[in-house]
């Protein structure tokens, strides 16, 4: 199966398309793992810096803190886990970003909700 090119005209429905071939069970995972390919491929974000969020959006085994202890009810950075990393890969096996329209699209997965 091919990778799934993301664009300005086809995101909304090639989003679900993603989600579904990725296969995970929670939503809010995938968003999470979304934001974390969205930091690491559009914004060239280093790898412990692909999350920033309070501890309780983040609570998820793709994910660890990037400073050790975590501040309640405050934004804390992130970096993908080792399963997270795997899921991180199989991610980028799935999706495209054209070029041309990828302002657009980053702004778009910004926007993705649980």
């Amino acid at each position: 199966m091919g990778k799934i090119l993301l664009t300005a005209e086809n995101f909304e429905s090639k989003i679900w398309e993603v989600e579904n071939r990725l296969g995970l069970r929670r939503r809010k995972d995938f968003v999470l793992l979304m934001e974390a390919y969205r930091r690491k491929h559009l914004l060239n974000s280093p790898d412990f810096l692909v999350g920033l969020g309070v501890p309780s959006n983040y609570e998820s085994k793709f994910f660890t803190p990037s400073f050790g202890k975590l501040t309640p009810r405050a934004d804390n950075w992130f970096k993908l886990t080792k399963i997270g990393l795997e899921k991180m890969k199989e991610l980028e096996g799935i999706i495209a970003i054209d070029e041309a329209t990828k302002n657009f699209v980053n702004s778009k997965i910004f926007r993705l909700e649980f």
